[in-house]
């Protein structure tokens, strides 16, 4: 069983450009924006789940293999908005359960 539509593949969204974001989204996310950049925010806040889960692949990215350049303690925070962000998502959730 996979996440994604019959005949999708996650590597078929990494060129996919994401909508942009609300006024009220943009707002709320500038720190993310400010850490992780517009691109990979608006992946983050798209209403695709395979770009979120993109973004939170590239946030992830970041912070384990390039930490070391960034203020660690804003990293991580912004690591965790992000993570805090999609939590909610249905595919999270199912993930919980089966930990």
């Amino acid at each position: 069983m996979t996440e994604y539509p019959e005949g999708q593949d996650a590597r078929d969204f990494q060129d996919t450009e994401a909508e942009p974001l609300s006024q009220e989204d943009m707002k709320a996310s500038q720190p993310l924006i400010d850490q992780f950049g517009e691109q990979v925010v608006r992946k983050l806040f798209s209403k695709t789940w395979q770009l979120r889960e993109e973004a939170l692949n590239i946030i992830e990215e970041e912070a384990v293999n390039n930490g070391r350049n960034y203020d660690s303690d804003e990293l991580f925070v912004n690591s965790i908005g992000a993570v805090r962000f999609t939590i909610q998502d249905k595919m999270a959730q199912v993930m919980q359960r089966s930990i």
